[in-house]
């Protein structure tokens, strides 16, 4: 693990396995969260390096993770495509096989147990027991401040369930949500910027251009909207990547 993301767990730990933590985008926040689910299933998965790091931290060892739940981890994201990423990233940084990783019914079976992972507009999170999992994991979880998705967010804070939750930009409303909670959720580190990541050669430095395509009339908005509308009729995600149809056949047109 990278030092800010190692500094992130020890801290998460520290909390009793509980809150989230604000890292800005390409600094590494879902290794973060591979890094949890493994020392929330079995400590010993973690790299020996970082689990030394981590040690230094506690007297006596590293707490124990609730090895008396269920070795089944949650995760939430906040569309399909990102529960393709998150396999990804299993067979990369776990180095574990792509037979293991193939998302079937919306999980991942592997030797000990099973990682769910589900949007959180699937109708079936509202279902989840937070009971039945050793670890919930909420991705981009600053889109989870309404009703809707802040409720359940809100039902696994205040369950037994250990909760990492993760942003790059932690907003004022989901600050909100949380401190409704009848359970604390902190932020588990100071927030690890930008600013931060170039200085320490995480992400290099970058500018950018914003430029508006000019729309003419409303022919050019109604031909952007049927093809916004066809996009998810075309195209199957999966575990490994998307699908699209050959040029030519009926569904493509």
């Amino acid at each position: 693990l990278w030092d800010h993301r190692r500094e992130a767990l020890q801290h998460w730990i520290r909390e009793g396995m509980n809150g989230y933590v604000n890292m800005a985008t390409a600094t590494g926040k879902t290794v973060l969260g591979l890094a949890a689910a493994a020392y929330a299933v079995d400590s010993g998965s973690l790299h020996p390096a970082d689990r030394r790091e981590i040690e230094t931290g506690f007297d006596g060892g590293l707490p124990d993770a609730g090895r008396s739940r269920s070795d089944d981890v949650l995760i939430v994201t906040t569309d399909n495509l990102l529960g393709v990423q998150w396999s990804r990233l299993f067979q990369e940084h776990c180095h574990t096989p792509p037979e293991y990783t193939q998302i079937e019914d919306g999980s991942i079976e592997l030797p000990w147990g099973t990682i769910d992972i589900r949007s959180a507009n699937d109708i079936h999170i509202t279902e989840a027991d937070p009971e039945a999992y050793r670890l919930a994991i909420f991705d981009e979880v600053h889109n989870y401040s309404g009703a809707g998705w802040g409720a359940i967010l809100n039902r696994f804070i205040e369950s037994s369930c250990s909760v990492l939750a993760l942003t790059g930009s932690a907003t004022e409303e989901f600050e909100s949500r949380i401190e409704d909670a009848d359970q604390s959720f902190p932020q588990v580190d100071d927030p690890y910027t930008h600013r931060e990541a170039i200085s320490d050669g995480i992400v290099p430095d970058f500018s950018w251009t914003l430029a508006f395509t000019q729309v003419q009339d409303n022919k050019h908005l109604d031909d952007l909207r049927t093809g916004a509308e066809k996009i998810p009729q075309l195209v199957e995600y999966n575990s490994d990547g998307l699908k699209v149809p050959r040029p030519g056949s009926d569904l493509s047109r």
